[in-house]
């Protein structure tokens, strides 16, 4: 399992101890190093630095990878999710979530993102134009409060 912008572990400390091998890759030097104390006890962990825009990785690397909450970090999303979709093998899965498109640009700027989300149909054309099949696209939550972000789940296969 490859873990893209896998920040400081949190999801790999989760999934980590139901994977054969869980890779963790991130571009920040300092959360790898978060992430490598945090994770240090599981074995079958791995946690590199390495921009989502071009994986570290050979082809067919992977049978799942996560992009969760990644793009909005990515200066190229679709350069992104065709990398991830590289590195996975035939038959594998790409689980990527996203915000929703907003105009919330103040909110978010603090978090560094450098987009305002994507809709459904930019997410498939990325998934589809790197060779995926889409399985599943669907808002999974909304929030109650104001700005209501919405967070949108895509999960494709590679053929």
């Amino acid at each position: 399992m490859l873990d893209i912008a896998s920040g400081d572990g949190v999801l790999a400390e989760l999934l980590a101890p139901h994977s054969h091998r869980y890779v963790c890759v991130d571009t920040s030097a300092r959360v790898v190093a978060a992430a490598s104390e945090r994770l240090r006890r599981l074995e079958n962990v791995e946690v590199r630095e390495g921009d989502m825009h071009a994986l570290p990785f050979d082809p067919a690397s992977f049978d799942l990878v996560v992009l969760m909450h990644a793009l909005t970090y990515a200066d190229r999303p679709a350069v992104a999710v065709a990398e991830a979709a590289r590195v996975l093998r035939k038959g594998g899965r790409l689980l990527l979530t996203s915000l929703a498109r907003h105009e919330h640009k103040a909110v978010v700027e603090t978090y560094g993102h450098v987009n305002l989300g994507f809709t459904a149909k930019e997410l498939r054309r990325f998934a589809e134009k790197s060779g995926l099949v889409v399985t599943s696209l669907e808002t999974v939550t909304r929030e109650r409060r104001p700005p209501h972000f919405e967070v949108i789940s895509l999960i494709a296969q590679k053929p």
